[in-house]
């Protein structure tokens, strides 16, 4: 199931449409990244946070200008280690807005962190408090 995006605020301000957001992961983890649906349409749409500011809970756009995320939750995965995760813009699909890659950062002195494996989520990423900023263009 892919991730669900809850809308905290939408502001259209310019030519960009500015977007703060909820991220809750849950099922299975799909290698590339889980994807993130802003609108209000397709699989699992964009949902309103109980405490949203703005006219319409959802993004009309035709492209991604900036994607970023982050964990405020501090949860650790197989012990000491702590959860890495990152935005990834979609080429493919800018009107669902892109994808979240999640991995366990490793131990100091290792190369790079280990994207998670097309598995389950465990319970640390689906009890992470995962936050985002979206900056889209409006449709002209």
């Amino acid at each position: 199931m892919p991730a669900q995006v809850s809308l905290q605020t939408v502001d259209a301000l310019g030519a960009e449409i500015y977007v703060t957001f909820n991220v809750a992961l849950s099922g299975n983890y799909p290698v590339g990244g889980d994807p993130l649906n802003f609108t209000s349409g397709g699989t699992l749409p964009a949902t309103q946070d109980p405490a949203y500011i703005g006219l319409l809970a959802a993004v009309e756009s035709s492209q991604l200008l900036q994607l970023d995320v982050w964990d405020q939750s501090g949860n650790a995965i197989n012990g000491a280690n702590t959860i890495n995760v990152a935005a990834v813009k979609s080429s493919t699909s800018p009107a669902t807005g892109g994808k979240i890659k999640v991995a366990a950062l490793q131990s100091q002195g290792t190369s790079k962190d280990a994207e998670h494996a097309a598995s389950a989520y465990e319970a640390a990423y689906t009890g992470a408090s995962i936050t985002g900023f979206a900056v889209f263009s409006k449709l002209l």
